[in-house]
């Protein structure tokens, strides 16, 4: 079956007459989680009224790298922060509505797993070369904390880039005993646009498309759902 989700990540910024608030680096200026719950609330009430359902927001990456094109789109470079603004958002999306009106909530899709947000010379999608002590220490925290409270988002996407030489997407590491057996994960986990693909285009780690889905889904169950533009049916096959 097809879904689809929007990034409505400050507000609907992809529906018509929608409201729209500021970047979350802005928001993150104010200091204040309640405000931050209150535009999750509103971004997903406009994305469910133009019919959709999943909004891929907030995004948890620490803005430690300034060259890097998409940093407005974090919520800073303190992990405390992050953590507690981006927890309130998902709040706000996941929060059930009882006004009896536009059905506003949806399901939040934290984003991206893990290390996006430190591309190499900050390059969107360049590779991220972070010892394993920085990561753990700075990057998975509020990964751990809003993971493992009762605003968790309902799913998560993995990322573009590659961590120390590995693509996330083909990241057993990761994916398989960071996020689903050290966090305890059970919600969805989606790839970004065409990443298991992108093992062959992109990553150059696979031979073709069937080794890249191959690579992606033999080793484990770190991967729900491929966010796949098009060529559905050699996806499906690779599978059989």
């Amino acid at each position: 079956p097809v879904l689809f989700g929007l990034d409505s990540i400050h507000g609907a910024n992809y529906v018509g007459g929608a409201t729209i608030f500021p970047q979350a680096l802005n928001l993150a200026a104010t200091f204040d989680p309640n405000f931050s719950q209150q535009v999750g609330e509103v971004a997903s009430r406009d994305t469910r009224a133009a019919g959709f359902s999943w909004v891929f927001a907030p995004l948890l990456g620490l803005g430690v790298e300034s060259r890097w094109s998409r940093i407005y789109e974090t919520f800073g470079e303190d992990g405390l922060l992050v953590e507690r603004m981006a927890r309130a958002m998902i709040r706000g999306i996941q929060l059930e509505s009882h006004d009896g009106g536009i059905p506003t909530r949806a399901a939040a899709c934290a984003k991206h797993f893990i290390g996006y947000s430190q591309p190499r010379h900050g390059n969107d999608r360049a590779p991220s070369h972070i010892p394993r002590r920085e990561l753990y220490n700075l990057f998975v925290p509020p990964w751990q904390h809003i993971l493992n409270s009762d605003d968790r988002p309902w799913t998560v996407m993995e990322d573009y880039n590659q961590i120390n030489g590995v693509p996330t997407v083909a990241n057993q590491e990761l994916l398989e005993y960071l996020l689903r057996f050290r966090f305890q994960y059970e919600g969805m986990v989606v790839t970004d646009y065409s990443e298991i693909y992108n093992l062959e285009e992109w990553h150059h780690s696979a031979s073709n498309k069937i080794d890249a889905v191959q690579q992606a889904y033999e080793k484990g169950d770190g991967i729900d759902m491929s966010m796949i533009p098009f060529d559905v049916a050699t996806f499906q096959n690779s599978l059989a």
